[in-house]
């Protein structure tokens, strides 16, 4: 992966990476190809980080999103991570669907923090993705996956619950959506509608 990122290849890569690990400010585990490397301290690796110019930096994103993304049904890689680098890169097309997959993902197994974290991470790409049917049906899969995550948080009456079920039903009403995800927002407001009348 590192190499398929960088501009450095072969020998020269394996010359580079071993002086850092000789200066210590990085280390290596494994042996090459399947080696890991990480900082010595976080405060390098965010020196290092913020050192490189903002079109650099979004360069970099790009481009091990991408690799990712291609090597994924090979290799598992977990969909947050790539929606990571395409938004850093300020991809906000590519990686809206990615933060949805993670979302997803998170709720599969039982992390509604995650996958509340996810969804409102792909929501606020929203606005900046192209309009029309497919980023209607985007919207409202992560405003369903975020009512779904919230609800275990704080309950299906709690005011960012309602507000994202309430926010799905009008993309509903312009004719978007499953007839599962219809019933699963209306069954919502329901419910949520039920248990705060007084």
């Amino acid at each position: 992966l590192l190499e398929a990122v960088s501009p450095i290849k072969g020998q020269a890569l394996d010359n580079a990476l071993q002086q850092l690990m000789e200066t210590e400010l990085i280390y290596g585990r494994g042996t090459p190809p399947k080696a890991s490397y990480i900082f010595k301290h976080a405060l390098v690796q965010d020196t290092a980080y913020v050192s490189l110019l903002r079109g650099r930096r979004q360069r970099i994103h790009a481009d091990i999103a991408q690799v990712l993304k291609e090597r994924s049904p090979k290799e598992e890689y977990p969909p947050a991570i790539i929606a990571h680098h395409f938004a850093e890169a300020g991809l906000a097309e590519q990686a809206a669907p990615y933060w949805l997959a993670a979302a997803e993902l998170a709720l599969a197994q039982s992390a509604p923090v995650e996958a509340e974290h996810q969804a409102s991470a792909g929501l606020a790409l929203i606005p900046r993705v192209t309009e029309g049917p497919e980023r209607d049906a985007l919207e409202l899969g992560l405003l369903v996956a975020r009512a779904n995550a919230v609800i275990p948080l704080k309950s299906i009456s709690a005011p960012e619950t309602f507000a994202a079920l309430a926010d799905a039903k009008q993309l509903l009403d312009r004719g978007v959506g499953t007839d599962l995800q219809r019933v699963s927002i209306l069954y919502g407001l329901c419910s949520a509608s039920t248990l705060t009348a007084r």
